[in-house]
């Protein structure tokens, strides 16, 4: 859990530059055809960005402040459930025998496994080596395992609420709102002085190079029809 914010941190930047990314293409899709407008309307959009990403940004680090000491829950259900599961994996691993465990063992030891095995076989109980450790008795390592599937447990509730709580929180707070506010906040940026009108008036302004081109082709349309209508008498 320790590096947990350095993820948060990190799933959050890589949110915000494609946000940032978007929010810069949506600007110039939506006013690159006046290019004054444009250039004026992209640092309104990138400071009210910033704005609410300080903001989210805190949110989230308060987010992920709760999930270190002291440490809980509300899932119990599932809690109890993973712990149950895990108690039973670590007893089943505790008196199971690997067999490539074995072959580290040092002679000696065989030779008492065998004594033991022989001596289990002439009582009338039929054991093998890997089964021989199920008879070693648990309880005495019982507060061991039981300390090792709360923390398991633990971790798996948290990791899988921390998984989703994140991103939900990044979109709820940084998303959300900023997509739901950046309207209305362009719209008094751009209005909020007196001579608003004429400054609008200016940014709209069509670009000098189009409006060149644009006569250029219109003569040359003009010249066209003319030049049409002279072949049509000449021909007649």
């Amino acid at each position: 859990m320790d590096h947990w914010s350095e993820a948060a941190t990190s799933c959050f930047d890589a949110v915000l530059a494609d946000l940032r990314e978007k929010t810069l293409q949506e600007a110039k899709g939506h006013f690159g055809r006046f290019p004054p407008l444009e250039r004026h309307v992209k640092p309104i959009l990138l400071q009210h960005l910033a704005k609410h990403e300080g903001r989210s940004r805190d949110v989230l680090m308060k987010a992920v402040e709760r999930e270190k000491s002291p440490y809980g829950t509300q899932a119990v259900s599932r809690f109890r459930q993973l712990r149950f599961r895990w108690l039973a994996r670590y007893k089943e691993v505790a008196t199971r025998k690997v067999q490539t465990h074995r072959s580290y063992m040092s002679d000696a030891w065989i030779t008492r496994e065998q004594r033991a095995i022989s001596a289990l076989s002439d009582l009338g109980i039929q054991v093998t080596g890997s089964e021989i450790y199920g008879l070693v008795p648990l309880a005495k390592y019982e507060d061991e395992l039981i300390v090792m599937a709360d923390v398991r447990s633990y971790f798996s509730v948290t990791s899988e609420r921390f998984s989703d709580d994140v991103p939900e929180e990044i979109k709820a707070n940084l998303l959300l709102r900023f997509v739901e506010s950046v309207q209305d906040h362009l719209v008094n940026e751009l209005l909020r002085t007196s001579d608003a009108a004429e400054r609008l008036q200016k940014l709209v302004e069509e670009d000098p190079h189009i409006k060149r081109r644009r006569v250029m082709l219109r003569d040359k349309c003009k010249r066209l029809v003319e030049i049409k209508g002279k072949l049509h008498r000449v021909v007649l």
